[in-house]
Parts: structure tokens; sequence; C-alpha cells
């Protein structure tokens, strides 16, 4: 199950990285770029998950704030 879920996250990671770069926005390559990676450390199904949320959300939280 984790496999998939990494799989998921870096398939977001990838709309992400796409995205930014498309808009030429830094914030978005950042954190596409860090879902892509991230499933490689996590080997816990619970923490992949938080940190995968919490990857998606941060960045419209950091643009809503800018």
């Amino acid at each position: 199950m984790a496999i998939i879920i990494g799989f998921i996250m870096s398939l977001v990671g990838f709309a992400y990285l796409a995205y930014g770069k498309k808009t030429v926005d830094v914030l978005f390559i950042v954190f596409g770029l860090l879902l892509m990676i991230y499933p490689y450390f996590t080997q816990n199904l619970v923490t992949s998950v938080i940190i995968g949320m919490l990857l998606v959300i941060v960045p419209f939280v950091l643009k809503s704030v800018r």
C-alpha cells in the first residue's frame, strides 16, 4: 500500500513540477520535486500519507499568504 501512495504522490509531484515550469513558479517546482523524492525515504504508510498531504497543501497556503 505504501508503494501505491508513493506512486500517487509522485504523480501529484510531477503535476506540480509541470505546472511550476509552465507558470515559472519556483514554489510549485520545489514542492513538486519534494513530492517526487520523499517516498524513497519513508517506510511507514501513515508517515507517508501525512508528509504527502502536508507537501500537497503547503504550496497553496504559502501562495495565499504571499
